[in-house]
């Protein structure tokens, strides 16, 4: 018998909304960038290179505006140019500074690199190393490491990635987890263990109404199938698509690459909350794999917003992801050809999850 775990949330059916270049013969008022046609159609029209279009998903037009003057907040351990920038503490020699061990916190991102905000002394303390005992969530652990939390609330800091299938962890929530070489688990016979790394059943993209229509391969160690979710694209013909599996190549890649980060010393010069986040892995490590790190997380991330895009929705919505495409290509992507470059895909995968039998 087979099992396939579908998502519990995102059970919509509903009709996605249409965004399109607006046509020749539509006239915008001045200004005007986006304007809501009909009750799921939206027109789009580009802003001059100083002004940007700000982005609406429910009922209403959109006028140009001008780009603000905002610096990106960058946290302790980030590169910085001014105080400004730094979202906690201070700029010191290009790279943010924020508390230090054994200073008052009231949240870990106060805190520098290597350390976490106790909530038992409110004070910033040495994150705990693999292996060691304790921890309450991910981010008391060392930057590479998460918290195996059993039943009591606390747990073992475990390296992400790690544990290989068939082997057990302490939970397995929506069918997920990061401590798993797959990300993917189960629960067989009342235990939970890792399982195997599977791609889609169907070719990708696929389209899809419902989550009902998105599966994966079975997993051969745990007797069992997972379900994604059905999310609507920001295209221009209102069609859904399925979100990707890890054994799916865009998500292998961008899960490789993750590995490498964590594996990578200059993981431990990242904020505990910003271990994995872009902007600290842009400032530790080289360019190369930041921007294949960058484009290939976003690809996953945004897979079923990016389908149909046209020229408007590539530059108001799906931004974050076109731009990260060119700097990748503009840098030297060495296989442009390859099988996961074609499609344009990516998308967050698995939410909760509901156990059918067939």
């Amino acid at each position: 018998m087979l099992l396939f775990l579908f998502p519990l949330i995102f059970l919509a059916s509903a009709q996605c909304n249409i965004y399109q270049c607006k046509p020749q013969k539509v006239e915008f008022e001045p200004d005007q960038c986006i304007f809501n046609f009909t009750a799921t159609t939206y027109y789009l029209s580009l802003c001059p290179e100083d002004q940007y279009c700000p982005p609406i998903t429910s009922p209403g037009n959109s006028s140009c505006e001008a780009i603000p003057n905002t610096p990106q907040q960058a946290w302790p351990g980030e590169t910085c140019n001014v105080n400004i920038t730094c979202a906690f503490g201070t700029c010191q020699n290009k790279f943010c500074q924020g508390k230090t061990v054994g200073t008052a916190c009231t949240q870990t991102g106060e805190c520098n690199p290597g350390l976490y905000c106790s909530t038992t002394t409110n004070k910033c303390a040495t994150q705990i190393t693999i292996g060691g005992n304790g921890c309450h969530n991910d981010y008391e652990c060392v930057n590479n490491a998460g918290c195996n939390i059993t039943g009591d609330g606390t747990g073992q800091c475990v390296g992400y990635l790690s544990v290989e299938v068939d082997d057990e962890i302490a939970q397995c929530a929506n069918h997920y987890n990061l401590l798993c070489e797959s990300t993917l688990c189960g629960t067989i016979n009342g235990t939970n263990v890792c399982g195997s790394s599977v791609a889609s059943a169907s070719i990708i993209p696929m389209m899809c109404t419902s989550d009902g229509d998105c599966f994966s391969e079975g997993d051969p160690a745990l007797g069992i199938g997972y379900g994604s979710s059905c999310q609507c694209s920001y295209g221009f013909q209102g069609i859904k698509y399925c979100g990707l599996f890890p054994g799916d190549p865009i998500a292998s890649n961008y899960f490789e690459l993750l590995k490498a980060w964590y594996s990578n010393a200059n993981v431990t010069l990242c904020n505990s909350l910003r271990r994995d986040n872009p902007a600290c892995v842009k400032s530790h490590w080289s360019t190369k794999h930041a921007l294949e790190y960058t484009y290939f997380r976003l690809w996953y991330q945004m897979y079923s917003q990016i389908q149909d895009n046209d020229e408007c929705v590539m530059q108001i919505y799906t931004s974050n992801f076109w731009n990260s495409k060119d700097e990748y290509d503009e840098y030297g992507n060495p296989d442009p050809d390859a099988e996961y470059n074609l499609s344009f895909s990516s998308s967050l995968v698995i939410s909760g999850l509901l156990v059918l039998m067939f």
